[in-house]
């Protein structure tokens, strides 16, 4: 039951956090990119699309 728990959290945490993540790495990687995840977002979503949000799932769950 606890295994059972513990993926699942893992599961939401991981879908939760990896747009925020991604925008986070543009922000601190490209200077000019934006000031944050306010503007950042929509400029991440405009250059990569929805899905490039989730591009690190699969590496993320690899490992």
């Amino acid at each position: 039951m606890y295994v059972v728990g513990s993926a699942f959290t893992e599961f939401i945490a991981d879908v939760a956090l990896c747009p925020m993540e991604a925008v986070k790495i543009h922000v601190q990687t490209r200077p000019g990119f934006a000031r944050g995840l306010s503007d950042g977002l929509p400029k991440f979503i405009k250059v990569e699309g929805s899905l490039g949000l989730y591009k690190e799932l699969v590496p993320l769950w690899g490992h």
